[in-house]
């Protein structure tokens, strides 16, 4: 399954790894993930030049405790523009 979602004005394509059965419309509810988006789109707004390319980010793990989410892992896919270099983009979220 597949989504996408806002990212500093740029819609960016959500994924869940390969071979998992990760609901990623769940994971876009996540209050966690939807502060990050937020937080980094500020930070991507509030910039004179973009610094940074948000190509894609993929699911990689969900935790529940019970029915709602505990843990979730991503992997970002982003670049530095200047330059063209990947920055490191693992995230591990808690509740």
């Amino acid at each position: 399954m597949s989504d996408t979602i806002d990212v500093a004005g740029t819609d960016v394509p959500v994924t869940a790894a390969l071979q998992t059965d990760i609901n990623v419309a769940s994971v876009l509810e996540f209050k966690p993930f939807k502060d990050w988006v937020s937080d980094i789109s500020k930070e991507t707004r509030s910039v004179k030049k973009k610094e940074l390319e948000i190509r894609k980010i993929e699911i990689q793990n969900v935790d529940y405790f019970g029915p709602k989410i505990g843990f979730v892992k991503f992997k970002v896919d982003v670049t530095l523009i200047e330059n063209g270099k990947n920055v490191p983009g693992i995230v591990f979220m808690v509740c």
